[in-house]
């Protein structure tokens, strides 16, 4: 079983397509969970928003969660501007997908099928 960590202000959407899909998800809502849930465990998978509200850099933000996951798949989610979310995905070598987005494109991504 893929188990994801999905950091998200809004975690529900990502949350149904997920689970209906049968993977484990954890959620968590701002920055320093989430940077405290990748020290305490590691996941197959991070789903990460780059519009967290207390996130002032997302590049900053981005790196941080790539530091503490250096070799897991990392999905870039997120409504920010999509050139952004395609840069900074790019930059810590993630999958970059903007929202909005299918949620069968969101479990291809975290399950490294193609999409």
């Amino acid at each position: 079983m893929i188990f994801a960590l999905v950091a998200d202000d809004h975690p529900d959407a990502a949350l149904l397509a997920l689970t209906c899909a049968g993977i484990e998800c954890f959620a968590t809502r701002d920055a320093p969970t989430t940077l405290d849930a990748l020290r305490a465990c590691v996941p197959d998978a991070v789903v990460l928003d780059l519009m967290l509200p207390d996130v002032a850099d997302p590049r900053a933000f981005a790196a941080d969660v790539r530091a503490l996951f250096p070799d897991g798949r990392i999905v870039v989610a997120s409504g920010a501007d999509p050139r952004d979310v395609c840069q900074i995905a790019d930059a810590i070598g993630a999958v970059a997908l903007p929202k909005p987005h299918l949620r069968a494109d969101l479990v291809r991504a975290v399950t490294g099928d193609s999409l």
